[in-house]
């Protein structure tokens, strides 16, 4: 067992406000304990991932805390996992960066209508004529090129008239 795997954050100290289970693992024997050494292994999605975590109750990730728009520290997790698909026969899905966010409350509160904002530069070639769309029914967002050939520019080779498709 590497000793990547051995610290793969799969549980929390809930003695120290935490979840009881923070990153994501294959649990073979359900019993949602973390245990590398019975052959679980972290959950990766795709060919490549990266995965972080933050939470209010460390001033670098959120620091603003005012309760009339924040609950109290350590009452909010995130955790986010960005990965793609290296080799996959689609073009599309090829050139995807996925991301799957996790958002937890440990309030006592329910919390009803949440919205949550995200902030995304997609800089596809030339950044000067990128557009951003979503898509609602899906939980996604995508940027895209804004025209048929992407110029090159002081920070991008650009992509010139090669337009991947779906297929």
């Amino acid at each position: 067992v590497t000793l990547d795997i051995l610290q793969w954050p799969g549980n929390g100290n809930v003695d120290n406000g935490e979840s009881e289970i923070l990153a994501p693992f294959d649990d073979y024997n359900n019993n949602n304990l973390y245990e590398p050494l019975l052959g679980e292994t972290p959950h990766i999605k795709g060919d490549v991932a990266s995965f972080s975590m933050a939470s209010n109750g460390h001033s670098h990730a959120l620091p603003f805390n005012d309760n009339a728009f924040m609950p109290n520290p350590n009452e909010i997790e995130m955790s986010l996992m960005h990965y793609v698909f290296l080799d996959h026969l689609s073009k599309a899905i090829a050139n995807t960066v996925f991301t799957d966010y996790r958002i937890n409350s440990k309030e006592s509160l329910t919390w009803n209508d949440v919205y949550c904002g995200f902030y995304e530069d997609f800089d596809i070639g030339t950044n000067t004529d990128d557009f951003i769309g979503s898509d609602s029914t899906r939980n996604l967002i995508f940027g895209y090129n804004g025209d048929d050939f992407d110029q090159a520019s002081s920070s991008s080779y650009g992509f010139g008239d090669y337009i991947v498709t779906g297929k």
